[in-house]
């Protein structure tokens, strides 16, 4: 028999319970119909019932796993807190989720002294996780998701609750900031997305990074420590699969102080991280003469307001070493030339970056003349358009 996750949210916060479903669909693998949440539409009210009636009817049933998701709207709301005197009243199985500024002794009434796990604590999703394995008879046998994705997941889902919890999205306005950016502002562009970045990303440009991710392990080192620099590096969503490994030595740059910042607030106490820079990608490639065994460009060329000197990356790079070069496939460019961030939550933002095409025959042409060689070329598609690719170079 199959129990039901119930999350009780005030609508106020329904982009919080928003990420939640979505955390619970691809962290625990629970099937959208095991789950009911009014504010999310396929996971809420039917057409046709009245809201009031299903909600007593979810509630009603034995086999509920009631998640509460407590925030300072909570405790406004009328419907959530007669929701919870129902999940009290009715005996169910609770889980008291904690949304920061929220502290536990904010916690009144039947909830004082009740354990609850933090939202914005990765020990306590791990816990969240183990505690609705063992109350909901139909994960049991399910096949888990690997640690690597499972930990990009949590961060990723803490990272959107802490953002929402913190900024509230203002109420839905027609009156949009809407903003196009030219690759001499790509700085500007990255400063201002860069807190909605991994949010705002496409499924296929995930689906990407969990290629490279597959690319960059088969050129780890077993010898001795591997040293990589992830020039451009964005919010260092690729650091997640490789955070705890040993013999790693991660260099981070980006031109954007914003993505650094993020970074920082995500890995700045990772034991991985041998360094942190702020600086356009060349002005960095000449400031010091460290080589690496691993350089990445992840969708960094196509942003770029110049073509990088290849010179300077065959300089930096060791004598086995490996460039790795992540971009869009130029005829998907060409059909959609911007590179787009929206907040669909508050609809008050939609940022744009036009991006220039990045051929890999020419630039594998241009790797050429300086002595690199391309080893590998990995094409990836969107239904039946190409979509991005992932190329390797070494020294000749």
């Amino acid at each position: 028999m199959t129990s039901k996750i119930f999350i009780s949210h005030s609508v106020k916060d329904k982009a919080i319970a928003a990420e939640l479903v979505r955390f619970l669909r691809d962290g625990l693998l629970i099937p959208a119909s095991d789950i009911f949440c009014s504010s999310v539409p396929g996971d809420g009210i039917p057409a046709g019932e009245t809201f009031v009636a299903y909600i007593k009817r979810e509630l009603r049933q034995d086999n509920v796993v009631v998640l509460l998701l407590l925030t300072g709207n909570y405790f406004q709301s009328i419907f959530a807190v007669c929701e919870l005197g129902a999940t009290w009243a009715l005996d169910h199985r609770w889980i008291p989720l904690l949304v920061p500024p929220l502290q536990h002794e904010d916690l009144t009434a039947v909830l004082t002294g009740v354990h609850s796990f933090r939202l914005d604590t990765p020990e306590h999703i791990g816990l969240l996780h183990d505690e609705l394995v063992a109350l909901l008879p139909q994960l049991t046998s399910k096949k888990r998701v690997e640690f690597g994705r499972w930990e990009h997941l949590t961060r990723a889902f803490i990272s959107s609750v802490m953002e929402f919890a913190m900024h509230p999205p203002s109420p839905p306005s027609n009156v949009r900031e809407s903003e196009e950016h030219d690759l001499g502002r790509s700085v500007e562009f990255y400063d201002k997305v860069a807190p909605h970045y991994d949010r705002g990303v496409s499924a296929d440009f995930i689906q990407t990074h969990r290629e490279l991710n597959r690319v960059i392990a088969r050129q780890l080192s077993a010898e001795g420590p591997t040293r990589l620099l992830d020039l451009g590096g964005g919010t260092g969503r690729i650091l997640t699969a490789f955070e705890s490994l040993p013999n790693l030595c991660w260099f981070y740059c980006d031109a954007s102080s914003k993505m650094r910042d993020v970074f920082q607030s995500r890995f700045g106490g990772s034991p991985v991280v041998a360094g942190v820079k702020c600086a356009d990608a060349e002005e960095f490639l000449r400031s010091d003469t460290s080589v690496f065994d691993i350089i990445l460009a992840s969708f960094l060329l196509s942003s770029m307001p110049y073509l990088i000197d290849l010179n300077l990356l065959k300089r930096r790079l060791a004598k086995r070493g490996t460039i790795v070069v992540v971009e869009a496939n130029p005829s998907y460019s060409e059909s959609k030339p911007k590179f787009t961030i929206e907040d669909k939550v508050g609809h008050t933002f939609k940022y744009s970056l036009r991006i220039k095409p990045v051929d890999a025959p020419a630039l594998a042409t241009r790797a050429a003349l300086v002595g690199l060689t391309i080893h590998e070329l990995i094409g990836y598609d969107k239904g039946n358009q190409p979509y991005s690719y992932i190329a390797t170079f070494q020294k000749q």
